[in-house]
This record gives structure tokens, sequence and C-alpha cells, in this order.
């Protein structure tokens, strides 16, 4: 069986674990059957470091952009992130993106500008968008639930 790992951060590891080299945890995931793995971005400043990666690793694919959630740094153009979109071979996404309210709370007009600065970018470059959600938190459980699904007996 071959595993793909379609969301990690392979940029922020703690690697003490593994002797302070990401060797190690690249072979850690194959010796579990993980053939691929994307490392998605969280914040402009830290995208040279995924974009190394994927030129280091043939198994390790990159995206850029920047998280629902993250306030600090700054924006990317539309532009920019199309740029650096096609800076590498094996980047193939945007994001990570969405619309976060579990973290976030007040105006978040914001989060939207960046969300569809996002879809923008992806349209352009033709890339995926990655981790696109939506989770909000609520006080109140929701008015209707999904059934469980019984398994298959067939």
């Amino acid at each position: 069986m071959q595993l793909v790992d379609s969301h990690c951060h392979l940029d922020l590891l703690d690697l003490t674990a593994f002797g302070g080299e990401l060797d190690g945890v690249i072979e850690n995931a194959r010796t579990h059957d993980v053939t691929e793995m994307l490392c998605v971005s969280i914040r402009l400043e830290e995208f040279p470091r995924i974009l190394a990666l994927t030129e280091a690793w043939p198994n390790v694919y990159g995206s850029v952009g920047i998280h629902p959630n993250e306030r600090e740094g700054r924006e990317a153009t539309v532009e920019e992130l199309v740029r650096l979109a096609r800076s590498g071979e094996r980047i193939i996404a945007i994001g990570e993106t969405g619309l976060d309210y579990f973290r976030s709370s007040g105006d978040n007009d914001w989060q939207h500008a960046r969300f569809r600065r996002h879809i923008a970018a992806a349209r352009t470059t033709g890339a995926r968008s990655s981790s696109s959600t939506t989770r909000t938190a609520s006080a109140t459980p929701p008015a209707t639930t999904t059934p469980r699904l019984s398994p298959r007996t067939n």
C-alpha cells in the first residue's frame, strides 16, 4: 500500500528525536508506506524553507500561502502567490487556506480577502487550494445531526 500525507509541516518539526535531521523523518514515513508528502505553507516568510525541501526530497511537494488564522507577517498579493507557486517544480498547491472561525472572532473580513486571493492565485496557476476548510465554533449543537453509517455487509 502507498500512502500520501496530504497535509504536513515538515518545515516546522522539532527534529530532536531524529538527531536534528529530516532524513530520519523521511525514512520513518517511508517505512510506514508514506511515499509522498505535501508540506503546507502557513507564512510567506517561511516559504523558502518549503521550496528547499521540495528541491532536496523528490517525494516532498509544497504549497505557498498563509494560514487562515495567521495575523503575523505580511499579506501576499495574487501576483506574488502566482510567482512563488511557479518558482518550484513541485509547488503544487495554494494554501493553507480557508475560513476558520473556530480560532478567530470579531471582524473576519481580512480572512475573506485572503481566501479570495488564494482562490484567485489557484485559478491563475491551475494549482489546487490546500486545506480549504471552513470551521465554526458554536455554543449550541446543530439542529440536525448526520446519521451514523452502518458497516457494509456485502
